[in-house]
């Protein structure tokens, strides 16, 4: 997917947005968002295997590059340019690319931070109202219930032990769940642009409504939903909260390479239908100033081809911020 982004030399600027800001020029595609063991199975002995990435992963890298390819001819296919078009595709033919941006969606460290944070404020939250209901429905004494509830008010008096591979374990249930929700009721539209396009760690941009200004990553959808995502519960129950959240979504958008911009979007919904006169309406300009604003916003670090606009924006605040720590750090 990154070369789509790379400039005439085939390479790719890296922005750092956070935790620190930096700048390095000239990466190779693969190079870039690469993390070390982030899907390794770590084993009780310390040892790691990478059977998830190298078999089951790579099948699905592989399956949705067909599809990316499709969508990306199709694109350039489209007349008059700069209009959106619906991908004329049968469902089982969209299974492909619509399984490559859930990969998009979820597989980021972002999700899983979000998820671990949340896991015990809610499960905390899970106890405090099953425990005030035994109350009400006389099956505990209000005496009893109390120094549990005052606990429950204490840091670090109740503690969630998570599994080693937790993660690991639940990615491809969390790939297919919402491969699911975003492909049975959103249909797929594309948009070719003049401005360039920039992609980041987290590059799908969700709207809940039709408000373009609202739009955020998978990762925070999940873990500020009310209820969030909680991933102590049963894997199933857990699932079941993330098909529910992203299949009432208006739609989610995302840049397949510089210039093509793809829209997923519930067409028998309200604000479905409105995200997709806006993205039809909008200038090019506008748009991709909005998406990638919003990419720039969620991601870690974002990437795209040396001297776009915006990214050469960044990349010189970056710069001049990492210029600045050099001599306390020699220091």
């Amino acid at each position: 997917m990154l070369r789509g982004f790379t400039g005439p030399n085939g390479r790719l600027t890296l922005v750092g947005v956070r935790p620190e800001p930096k700048v390095r020029r000239k990466m190779h595609p693969r190079r870039v968002g690469a993390i070390e063991r982030l899907n390794s199975w770590e084993h009780d002995d310390g040892t790691f295997d990478d059977e998830l990435e190298r078999i089951p992963l790579n099948r699905l890298d592989t399956f949705g590059a067909e599809g990316l390819r499709d969508l990306i001819e199709f694109a350039r296919a489209v007349e008059p340019k700069g209009q959106l078009r619906l991908l004329d595709r049968d469902w089982e033919d969209r299974v492909p690319l619509t399984m490559h941006i859930a990969g998009l969606m979820v597989r980021s460290p972002k999700l899983r931070e979000g998820l671990d944070e949340k896991a015990l404020p809610t499960m905390i939250e899970h106890m405090r109202l099953k425990l005030r209901q035994a109350v009400e429905d006389g099956t505990a004494e209000e005496e009893h219930v109390r120094p549990l509830l005052l606990a429950f008010e204490q840091p670090g008096m109740v503690r969630l032990e998570p599994g080693r591979n937790r993660h690991q374990a639940a990615l491809l249930d969390l790939i297919t769940t919402v491969t699911a929700a975003i492909g049975s009721r959103h249909i797929v539209s594309v948009r070719q642009v003049d401005q360039p396009l920039l992609t980041g760690s987290e590059p799908v941009v969700v709207f809940p409504d039709a408000d373009l200004l609202k739009g955020v990553s998978c990762a925070e959808l999940l873990t500020e939903a009310d209820p969030p995502v909680a991933f102590w519960e049963e894997r199933k129950d857990m699932l079941a909260r993330v098909s529910e959240i992203l299949s009432a979504t208006a739609g989610l958008a995302w840049a397949a390479n510089r210039h093509t911009v793809v829209l997923m979007a519930h067409p028998e919904s309200e604000d479905g239908c409105k995200l997709i006169y806006a993205f039809n309406e909008l200038s090019g300009e506008s748009l991709s100033g909005i998406l990638n604003t919003k990419v720039v916003g969620a991601s870690d670090w974002v990437a795209g081809a040396a001297g776009d606009f915006m990214l050469e924006i960044l990349a010189t605040a970056a710069g001049k911020a990492q210029r600045s720590k050099e001599p306390a750090q020699r220091g």
